[in-house]
């Protein structure tokens, strides 16, 4: 006959006060369980101090310890790095249990992962799921969570699934038979750090329909996996969370077995109930309001020591700009006098920040574009009035935030993504599957690096690592030029014309001044602006801060891992910048216009790849109509072509070209000692000086790689030299 001992049972022996009696003792020793050697006197069998004699050698003369000055020598010390793997830190901590049922999960995701984020939730269990069986796996997910679903199979509705989050471990249990008529889904759930009393979860996800004829099976179901993990796993922590309507768990219910859940969650019935046998190390349950418009109150099931927030958010510095605001700066720049341009960005910085304050503003990366910050402040505060019991206001927060979320999805649909499916298919598709929550932004993969400022330096060093057998531009190997010739002269209408072709939804670079700021303060900032550009001109020198971009990187692939391989820079620089370049790259075109390759069609203005294509046919149709003639069509892609770009030939290319002297001096300023540092997830890596390749991000870039290629193949090759680059 076996016995079987819980583990709780097997440690409380441990602590017995009670000497055993000498016939058990020898019991146990006949056994060979019982300890029968003595301890001695230095193991602790007495609690008597003993002095110990011991001699200490003298110490040399070339070292400062003596005998008198017995402490530890600083140098012989070894700094150990406690490196604290995982978010939840060091202490022990069990998951977050979290409950509801919604009454269709199918559009109601984006609500539901916000709920998730903003309670720190490790485990969910969700009731009437009604996700079909044939459901692609993108549209149940949500960002950062594994999903465990079961759907009923023989008709609608109904159904239960899992979310737990990616950091825990967590498997489907197998072994527990679950009936084709019961609605209940069993995982195993291992945290990175429990206490000692638990080894490990279970957590059941229960739903019982009212009124269901298999009552008795069910409870019958739930008393033999429970006896089953019990009996396997004693050490096992179990938490079984679902919507069991009047089902009657007396039955399953004892002395570890409990039901938590002390509140009404549907009317003034306790619907919604969590079963768990580590109730005294978790917080009474906690109602929250209803998911969308459902009748059922969610559950949060908090353990009693929180577990540190582990949800990375992104900060982002946003500067509202009110109307009264707007009157008011614009009064202060007409009557500001630019007496020195030299302090222009400091005095325009200070001017902002005095008139347009920073805010700061919170973002999970998983936020969906229309899920803003005032439908997230509305879901705080209808969270607020759910728990004051403010009913009447909860129900107009809660109809405003649905009717906000609905406005705000058409919104963006219509303003950022309609029209692309007819310009652009494929950013379509892309900005359809976002908006179904079927794409994710993937982590970089780097080795060596654990955050994400170490990150953003491994990029760093790849990017300029592209060229590092280049060399700097070296003026003294140039042809001979003399920029002699009077600098041009920009007018402030030149400026305003210019200001008010900029694209508002184009970020700004590394100054952190937007579009929209200097569209809408235009006149006011022509003059100081076009000050400073003509003695830019006239000294035929770049100012430092028009020299740096900040760069951010995205997957070329998104079907592939992303790693430094597989990643495309995007450089950002000053919109100020680009108002410089542009009388600059206009005049520079105009003076390669004429020695320009006839069959170029990159970086130029009236000309795409619809003429490019154009021009190939027409050439392989009249070769056609030659008897004997065959036409054959190489394609070529140099890799890294705009960062392989040697200054000093592009350079002389631009000379050769005929370019004037004042545009080569200032455009060869552009060129040399320009930085930038790269943005990832928030963080900026250190600034990295590059003196190779043409700047992307810029408008000179584009006119100076044109002149690099410039006759590359001889014409009568009939060669197109097609350039895919925006200008």
């Amino acid at each position: 006959m076996h016995h079987y001992y819980s583990r709780q049972m097997l440690l409380s022996l441990c602590n017995l006060k009670h000497k055993p009696s000498s016939a058990l003792f020898q019991s146990l020793n006949r056994l060979g369980i019982a300890c029968t050697k003595p301890r001695g006197c230095r193991g602790g069998r007495t609690n008597k101090l003993r002095r110990i004699t011991t001699r200490i050698q003298q110490s040399s003369s070339t070292s400062t310890f003596t005998n008198t000055d017995r402490g530890c020598i600083s140098s012989n010390l070894i700094k150990i790095v406690c490196n604290h793997n995982g978010s939840r830190g060091c202490h022990d901590q069990l998951p977050t249990f979290f409950f509801c049922n919604p009454r269709s999960l199918n559009n109601k995701l984006n609500e539901l992962s916000v709920v998730l984020e903003s309670n720190n939730v490790d485990v969910a269990g969700i009731a009437e799921s009604l996700f079909s069986a044939n459901l692609p796996p993108e549209l149940s997910n949500i960002d950062g969570y594994c999903t465990f679903h079961r759907p009923r199979t023989d008709k609608r509705g109904g159904g239960v699934a899992l979310y737990v989050k990616n950091s825990i471990k967590c498997k489907v249990l197998t072994d527990i038979f679950v009936p084709d008529d019961i609605e209940a889904l069993w995982v195993s759930v291992r945290p990175s750090r429990l206490p000692r009393f638990v080894t490990s979860f279970v957590v059941g996800v229960i739903y019982y329909p009212p009124n269901s004829p298999v009552a008795e099976k069910h409870i019958d179901h739930l008393s033999s996996t429970v006896d089953s993990v019990l009996s396997k796993h004693p050490g096992s922590g179990i938490c079984i969370v679902g919507d069991f309507n009047h089902l009657d768990l007396n039955c399953v219910l004892s002395s570890s077995i409990k039901q938590v859940v002390n509140k009404p969650t549907r009317g003034s019935s306790i619907l919604d109930k969590i079963l768990t046998n580590v109730s005294s190390q978790y917080l009474r349950p906690v109602i929250l309001p209803p998911i969308g418009l459902s009748d059922h109150n969610c559950v949060l099931f908090k353990p009693k020591v929180t577990a540190t927030k582990s949800n990375f958010i992104r900060k982002h510095i946003v500067r509202p700009m009110p109307d009264s605001k707007l009157r008011a700066y614009g009064q202060w720049l007409f009557d500001y006098e630019w007496m020195e341009v030299y302090n222009f960005y400091q005095t325009l910085h200070e001017s902002i920040d005095k008139y347009f304050p920073k805010r700061v503003v919170k973002r999970h990366p998983t936020d969906k574009p229309w899920m803003s910050l005032q439908i997230k402040a509305l879901i705080a505060k209808r969270q607020k009035a759910f728990a004051n019991n403010h009913y009447h206001l909860w129900r107009q927060l809660r109809n405003k935030i649905n009717r906000l979320i609905r406005e705000a999805k058409n919104l963006s649909y219509v303003n950022k993504i309609q029209h692309l499916k007819r310009s652009s298919p494929s950013e379509w598709y892309k900005n359809i599957r976002v908006m179904t929550g079927q794409s994710s932004q993937k982590e970089l993969a780097v080795p060596n690096c654990n955050n994400h400022m170490e990150t953003g330096n491994a990029v760093c060093t790849h990017l300029s690592s592209i060229g590092k057998n280049l060399k700097p531009l070296d003026r003294l190997s140039l042809p001979v030029f003399l920029p002699a010739a009077e600098p041009r002269y920009i007018q402030p209408w030149n400026v305003v014309r210019i200001i008010n072709k900029l694209n508002t939804r184009k970020a700004g670079g590394p100054d952190m001044i937007s579009a929209r700021f200097i569209k809408t303060f235009s006149y006011e900032l022509a003059e100081p602006l076009s000050c400073i550009i003509n003695a830019s001109y006239r000294a035929l020198e770049v100012p430092s801060e028009w020299k740096r971009a900040h760069v951010v990187i995205i997957t070329k692939d998104p079907k592939l891992p992303a790693t430094l391989d597989n990643i495309r820079p995007i450089a950002l620089t000053d919109f100020f910048a680009k108002i410089a370049e542009h009388f600059v790259a206009r005049d520079t075109l105009k003076e390669m216009n004429t020695m320009l390759d006839p069959m170029q069609f990159g970086n130029q203005r009236k000309v795409s790849t619809s003429h490019c294509l154009i021009s190939l046919m027409d050439s392989l149709y009249r070769h056609a109509e030659i008897p004997s003639t065959v036409s054959s069509i190489l394609f070529t892609d140099f890799s890294k072509a705009f960062d392989l770009v040697d200054h000093t030939i592009a350079v002389s290319r631009l000379i050769n070209m005929n370019v004037s002297p004042t545009n080569v001096a200032w455009i060869a300023d552009f060129l040399s000692n320009r930085h930038y540092q790269v943005k990832y997830r928030g963080h900026f890596s250190d600034r990295c000086i590059v003196n190779f390749g043409v700047p992307q991000g810029t408008k000179i870039g584009p006119v100076v790689f044109c002149a690099m290629i410039n006759n590359v193949f001889p014409l009568k090759m009939l060669l197109l030299n097609m350039c895919n680059c925006a200008t």
